[in-house]
């Protein structure tokens, strides 16, 4: 049982970066679904939401570290920087743009999660945060195998929750 001390250690507002980090892996690896079962919008797919959550993560990371990774990590943010250029300059051979920037868009919410959780675990909470990956993609693939197993109960129980797509 939690005690009163640990929640006030759970909650403190230095941890507010990771348990972010944590509620993003968590929205992240299940499927995508309706946080709000009746509200079929995608503002409230899970996916989406966790994105928001990871600009969040980015702007909260920026603000407490104040650009700590450049006096620290110079060799690390080179590496990354020229693989964003390289990226970036791939738009001009790009024949389907919405297709690029779909993907583009992935590739740069990867980028600031990276950052967002490389600046944020250390030594004391990766156990945590290894434990946390774990049980959700444990989770994950009971929904899956459920799926496999039984289509038909599995799809009809749970359409409500589940974005279309999911089912494609």
């Amino acid at each position: 049982m939690l005690s009163k001390f640990r929640i006030k250690q759970i909650f403190n507002l230095k941890n507010v970066p990771f348990l972010l980090i944590v509620i993003i892996f968590c929205l992240i690896r299940f499927p995508s679904l309706y946080l709000i079962p009746f509200m079929r919008s995608p503002l409230v797919l899970s996916h989406n939401v966790a994105r928001a959550f990871i600009i969040i993560l980015f702007g909260l990371t920026l603000i407490n570290k104040r650009l700590a990774l450049i006096q620290e990590k110079t060799g690390s943010l080179l590496i990354v920087l020229i693989y964003f250029i390289a990226t970036s300059l791939s738009i001009l051979s790009a024949q389907n743009l919405t297709s690029f920037f779909s993907a583009y868009k992935d590739f740069v919410l990867g980028l600031m999660l990276g950052y967002g959780v490389f600046m944020n675990v250390n030594k004391q909470n990766i156990h945590n945060l290894v434990r946390v990956i774990i049980r959700v993609t444990l989770f994950s693939l009971i929904i899956e195998l459920l799926t496999y197993l039984f289509p038909y109960v599995f799809l009809n129980l749970f359409k409500l929750f589940f974005n279309e797509q999911y089912f494609l």
